[in-house]
């Protein structure tokens, strides 16, 4: 997140963190990471000054359908805040991966095409080796 909003902030503890199963961990960034160029490395998102994390707690196998909606449904709410995840510590599509790496991506194809053509490393944040 590039700023910590009083829209956030609402939205955090009365939409998105309604009950003890969702917590929020925000994560103050900027410093070191910052000063690393956003094209130099996969992460573009160097220049954000915050993380958020959402992550909910269950006990029983048979909840996890419903508890992961229930996440996932608490996210919608605050991804509009955030101009991208931290593409291991997520379940997106794989667009939305693909759009994540921003102005990094069609290097990372050109890596993953020279590097892994036949798609070996695809149990991840996958770059695919075709555009």
């Amino acid at each position: 997140m590039a700023e910590f909003t009083p829209a956030l902030v609402d939205t955090l503890m009365n939409d998105a963190v309604t009950d003890a199963d969702i917590g929020v961990e925000l994560v103050h960034c900027g410093g070191a990471i910052a000063d690393v160029a956003p094209t130099a490395t996969a992460i573009a998102h160097r220049k954000e000054l915050y993380q958020v994390l959402l992550f909910g707690g269950w006990k029983d196998a048979a909840d996890n359908d419903r508890m992961r909606a229930k996440v996932h449904t608490a996210w919608d709410k605050v991804s509009r805040y955030t101009s991208g995840f931290y593409v291991n510590l997520n379940s997106a599509d794989q667009k939305a991966v693909d759009d994540n790496y921003g102005p990094n991506r069609a290097r990372l194809v050109a890596l993953k095409k020279q590097y892994d053509p036949t798609n070996l490393f695809r149990l991840n944040a996958n770059i695919r080796p075709t555009a």
